[in-house]
């Protein structure tokens, strides 16, 4: 069931259906939360669009952004970023248990 919540992990389990490969960015920007899954994500995010006021907003003007403005970064940082997917991994060891 996960799956359709987590379509990255629908992907890594139909490895033979994709061509899966990693983009090596010349940044480590991995301390950064990508995702609106949270409240504190949804208000990152309006934070940034109020500030930014141009369209498209480039992940370089985040950046530019956060360097400004490095408080901003702390809105979602507590968020846990493996908190789904470790709840949905429990779920399906569930449903797979009461299905057999």
């Amino acid at each position: 069931p996960s799956e359709k919540e987590h379509v990255t992990n629908y992907i890594y389990n139909h490895r033979d259906d994709f061509r899966i490969f990693n983009v090596i960015n010349s940044e480590n920007l991995s301390n950064f939360r990508w995702a609106v899954d949270r409240i504190e994500d949804l208000r990152l995010v309006r934070e940034i669009v109020s500030r930014i006021h141009k369209s498209p907003i480039l992940i370089k003007d985040i950046l530019e952004l956060f360097k400004n403005e490095p408080s901003l970064v702390e809105i979602n940082k507590q968020v846990d970023g493996n908190e789904s997917n470790a709840k949905s991994e429990k779920e399906d060891k569930e449903f797979l248990r009461t299905k057999n």
